[in-house]
C-alpha cells in the first residue's frame, strides 16, 4: 500500500495533521531537527484525495505542510523509535 508523509510547516500543524486524519490510523514523528511528520497508508486513489482533502481544510491549508511524499508503504513495521512515542 502506498505511503503518504506529510511534513509540517508546524508542531500545532502536524498535531492537527495527526488528530484530522485519526481514521487512517497515522504515524506521528519527528527529527533530530524537530520537523514533525504525519504519514497514513492509503490503498487507493480515493483514499489518497481524502488525505489531501482534508489537510486543506485544516487551518492554514496548504501552508500548514511543508512537503507531501508518497511512497511504497516498507516491508517491515518501522521500529518503535519512528513510532508516536505517545507525544501528540
Amino acid at each position: 500500500m502506498p505511503m503518504i508523509t506529510l511534513e509540517a510547516a508546524t508542531p500545532q500543524s502536524g498535531r492537527a495533521l495527526y488528530s484530522a486524519l485519526s481514521s487512517f490510523f497515522p504515524e506521528f514523528d519527528t527529527d533530530d531537527e524537530g520537523k514533525c511528520f504525519v504519514s497514513v497508508s492509503v490503498g487507493s486513489v480515493r483514499e489518497m484525495l481524502e488525505v489531501r482533502d482534508i489537510q486543506r481544510h485544516l487551518v492554514g491549508g496548504a501552508d500548514s505542510i511543508t512537503s507531501w511524499v508518497t511512497t511504497a508503504a516498507p516491508t517491515s513495521p518501522l521500529s518503535p523509535s519512528r513510532g508516536n512515542g505517545g507525544s501528540v
